[in-house]
């Protein structure tokens, strides 16, 4: 193993001088996004999709595709898998990188002719040609008779815009299934309005049960539409799983707008008033480029090559689609109690993946979206006082109860002992909503607190639970000294450390245990068992970042943990890429922290390595260029920040630090930035923090807070 923390430190005492070099200067990244990035390859589901969105924004215009023969919903959960063959459409709703299927509301798709066939979206459906992408705007071709329809898309927060061009001579037909949502989605009811006789504003509403949604009821969704010409003829049809209109227009091309909102009818017009207006396509685009343009200034590189950056863009890009924007322009938003509330001064947010985000996402933004951070952590809290719990993954309207732990206590935790979101929410109002949250975990509370531990025959996915509890414990720890709160600190860094007894010194695995102490038996540390959530022993042993010596203990020593913890590496880079490692596997959120480990351990310079190694074999461009879901982000904040030589540790102010990918890396830190260099060749020697030497694998949140200079020093001290 490479041990260089005396390497830093020699240099530390020496002083080492060194002429300042010349580094690159940091250039803009907006324009280097790839959005067909993790759309679906032949393997990876990154469930991406390509459509236009606003950064945050409720509505997200964008093709839903189907296969020649079947549409599975586990690979269309945004809608869109890039392999499919056709195109049924241009919904308006849908979640990011997620791995479960829902929304896909309100759907459009050009026509050339009427045939009753065309109720539905094996009727209407048409083959996809040549696409095209960047921040806020989508284009298809779609092969019709005639020739080619281009169908071009952008979007305001709360309204999409589309521009489609017909074939010369073609009847110029729009199609509006109101019944369309994507596979595993289920419609329930709706209605559509001709608001004017010619059929050039046109409302309604539907119901729809997704996978998530239909956990707290589904969700009702309110739209309009205003095509910008009075269409020559209109048929409508309502029989009963099929309603619809279809609309002609003098052509060849047709521009219409969409507005979307989920407390009525006049919120969707207002919706698309405010967004936009009487705007053209042009404009509308041009606004929704300026956006992604400010958005990603909070990113800059220098050098690095145009694949890198790419990869980086995107990256950044991904992690800026969720949660989503839930209030109306008017401030209106409906609540988690079925009732329609206004948000005056602030906004309401909802789809909080949070079992994923919480680990990279959420701790990105407390550097380059701290505002918004605030207006999260309120809208949680507002949920809470709306059902009584802070939920872990609420999706549109409710709580769905996805996953497990409770990962909302370190978002809050990591926040606001940073001082970030204290504007918006009381710490001591927090922390006490948080332990109300946590005492209803019934009897997964009982036994942290009792044994510190909970037991394969108390509860499913019981290891799981145990070290996520102990996570959101320790951060609930933290967020109680902030507080002065001394019983609930020292109660919460008890729960903390519980899981030990589940450490296993033969097998060097955490293990499940029966509430008799006994372990759980047959144990095959390769192979997903119910004591474990979406993984195995090896994908869940080191899960404990906030205990790291508690770990250590566990092993025996420092190296016995190293050199677990390389095996885990070492064997998942001999596998075969065929999708799920049974070692460290980036597809999945346990393992994501694993490869930082290395120098909190006394090892940076395997940090670097294997972090670079995820890098490179589980990221890339297109279709295939993540490893797995998205999540929401998480997977692109995790390449963001492992690429920035910086990497959060949840629920604590500290961040490990490794190396930058490139010469430089510029982030937006609060009013400041935060700019990390590297300059040389070979292991890193020394590292400097505006301009004075640092010693130790960490760097606390006072150092960066409102900006720093970190420079990476390589070679000879």
């Amino acid at each position: 193993m490479r041990v260089i923390a005396p390497l830093i430190l020699a240099a530390a005492l020496l002083g080492c001088p060194t002429a300042e070099p010349e580094w690159p200067d940091p250039t803009p990244i907006h324009a280097e996004v790839d959005v067909f990035q993790g759309t679906g390859g032949s393997i990876a589901v990154g469930s991406a999709f390509p459509g236009p969105a606003l950064p945050f924004g409720m509505v997200r215009p964008g093709p839903d595709t189907e296969g020649a023969s079947s549409t599975m919903g586990a690979l269309h959960c945004s809608g869109y898998r890039a392999l499919d063959e056709f195109v049924a459409g241009f919904s308006h709703l849908r979640e990011h990188g997620t791995g479960v299927t829902d929304f896909g509301a309100v759907l459009l798709v050009p026509a050339t002719g009427w045939d009753p066939s065309k109720v539905d979206e094996q009727g209407y459906r048409l083959p996809k040609g040549a696409e095209t992408g960047r921040p806020g705007y989508y284009s298809v071709e779609l092969e019709v008779e005639e020739g080619v329809v281009l169908a071009e898309l952008t979007t305001a927060a709360r309204a999409g815009m589309h521009r489609w061009t017909y074939p010369a001579g073609a009847e110029a037909g729009v199609i509006l299934d109101v019944t369309h949502v994507l596979p595993d989605v289920e419609y329930t009811g709706g209605e559509l309005v001709l608001e004017e006789a010619s059929g050039q504003r046109v409302s309604g509403w539907m119901h729809l049960n997704g996978s998530y949604t239909g956990r707290h009821g589904g969700e009702d969704i309110y739209f309009a539409v205003a095509f910008d010409a009075e269409p020559t003829q209109v048929l409508t049809w309502d029989e009963g799983e099929d309603l619809g209109a279809y609309f002609t227009f003098e052509g060849p091309q047709v521009s219409f707008r969409v507005g979307i909102s989920f407390v009525d009818v006049a919120g969707a017009w207002n919706n698309m008033e405010s967004d936009i207006g009487e705007a053209g396509f042009d404009a509308v685009l041009a606004a929704a480029e300026a956006a992604w343009e400010e958005a990603l200034s909070s990113f800059a590189l220098g050098g690095g090559t145009a694949e890198e950056r790419a990869i980086f863009a995107s990256s950044a890009y991904h992690s800026m689609l969720m949660p989503t924007l839930f209030t109306d322009a008017d401030g209106r938003f409906w609540g988690f109690d079925d009732q329609v509330h206004t948000a005056e001064g602030w906004t309401f947010y909802t789809d909080f993946s949070l079992w994923d985000t919480y680990r990279t996402l959420h701790p990105l933004m407390n550097l380059v979206e701290p505002e918004r951070q605030g207006d999260f952590l309120r809208s949680l809290l507002t949920m809470y006082d709306q059902v009584g719990r802070v939920p872990r993954w609420p999706m549109g309207s409710g709580t769905t109860g996805g996953m497990v732990g409770d990962p909302q206590a370190v978002l809050f935790a990591d926040a606001l002992i940073r001082g970030i979101g204290v504007e918006s929410v009381d710490p001591a109002e927090s922390l006490a909503a948080l332990i109300d949250t946590a005492e209803q975990r019934g009897v997964a509370w009982e036994a942290m607190n009792d044994r510190g531990w909970i037991a394969a025959d108390e509860s499913g996915g019981s290891v799981a639970r145990t070290l996520e509890y102990a996570w959101a414990d320790g951060a609930i720890a933290e967020l109680a000294a902030l507080v002065g709160d001394a019983d609930i600190e020292a109660a919460a860094r008890a729960r903390a450390t519980g899981w030990r007894p589940l450490f296993d010194p033969e097998t060097e695995f955490i293990r499940g245990r029966w509430s008799d102490g006994s372990w759980v038996e047959p144990f095959n540390p390769l192979v997903w068992e119910d004591i474990y959530v979406e993984g195995t022993a090896w994908h869940y042993t080191f899960m404990t970042p906030l205990d790291l010596p508690g770990l250590v203990e566990g092993f025996g020593s420092e190296q016995a943990l190293l050199e677990k913890l390389e095996r885990c590496f070492l064997e998942a880079s001999w596998e075969e890429w065929l999708g799920v490692s049974a070692y460290y596997w980036h597809g999945n959120e346990p393992a994501l922290n694993d490869a930082f480990l290395f120098a909190l351990l006394g090892d940076p310079e395997a940090s670097i390595e294997w972090s670079r190694w995820a890098e490179d074999r589980h990221y890339g461009l297109g279709p295939g260029g993540l490893p797995g879901n998205d999540d929401a982000g998480t997977m692109g904040a995790w390449y963001v920040f492992s690429a920035s030589g910086l990497y959060p540790i949840a629920g604590t102010l500290d961040y490990v630090l490794t190396l930058p990918r490139f010469p430089v890396v510029q982030l937006r830190s609060g009013d400041g930035q935060l700019v990390l260099k590297q300059i040389g060749e070979g292991e890193v020697t020394r590292i400097t923090v505006d301009g004075e030497e640092h010693v130790g694998p960490t760097l606390p949140w006072s150092a960066i807070e409102g900006g720093a200079e970190v420079v990476f020093w390589r070679g000879e001290p």
